[in-house]
């Protein structure tokens, strides 16, 4: 596998990740690369994700000078039949829109995949996001892919999709685990019975014991830090 690795380094840039990659880190538990802050995919990341928001920023300056705000599908307007009506003018409901949208689409059901088709799951959307074209923020690869090489596994039923993407109800089980409410939310008291949900996660195995399931909250505490994230425009 060693001169294997060799002959397939592994590049998360959208465009050279090779299927011998993708085995060795789902199957072989090869460590993956965090972005290097001088390669081109980070700039590419870096100046999508300073389009977004500088988008909001106008936004906010239009509002601010009594105007109305612009729409940007998926940024500040709702999603499919939704994104109709008014823009929202706030960056605070662009994080609550975000953040309701992972916990509607997280509605899969029966046993959970296996982990190296969560591992190879992780390891291709991080390398999706390399391209530079989603507006996300960069640290928030690399959050995906430190998990990824601490061995912490989004639990994910292997039934459930939505729409014409297929794997929307898989990712947002996915990003209940890396993600938080915003503080708008999380000081909302729940109905009775009902928890904030922040999924489930597999941690590695300890001592010889088998890998355990446990919360998404918990499972990104490490170094005494809640290493999630609240999901922005």
């Amino acid at each position: 596998m060693a001169s294997e690795q060799q002959e397939h380094p592994l590049v998360l840039d959208g465009e050279h990740l090779t299927l011998e990659a993708v085995a060795a880190v789902a199957r072989e538990y090869q460590e993956a690369p965090v972005l290097d802050v001088v390669s081109e995919a980070f700039q590419r990341i870096e100046a999508s994700r300073a389009w977004v928001e500088q988008a909001v920023e106008r936004n906010a300056e239009l509002v601010g000078a009594g105007g109305g705000a612009k729409a940007y599908y998926g940024i500040n307007t709702g999603f499919g039949i939704h994104a109709s009506g008014r823009p929202m003018s706030e960056v605070e409901q662009a994080r609550q829109a975000s953040r309701k949208l992972i916990m509607s689409h997280a509605a899969g059901a029966g046993d959970y995949l296996d982990d190296e088709v969560v591992r190879a799951s992780m390891l291709i959307r991080a390398n999706t996001l390399a391209k530079g074209r989603s507006g996300i923020r960069p640290e928030v690869i690399n959050l995906l892919i430190e998990m990824l090489n601490r061995d912490i596994l989004p639990c994910i039923p292997r039934m459930g999709s939505l729409g014409a993407s297929g794997d929307l109800a898989p990712l947002a089980h996915l990003a209940l685990v890396i993600s938080k409410p915003p503080e708008s939310l999380s000081q909302e008291a729940p109905a009775p019975g009902f928890h904030v949900p922040s999924g489930e996660a597999s941690l590695p195995a300890v001592e010889g014991d088998e890998r355990r399931i446990v919360s998404g909250s918990e499972a990104m505490v490490w170094d005494g830090i809640d290493h999630r994230v609240v999901l922005e425009a």
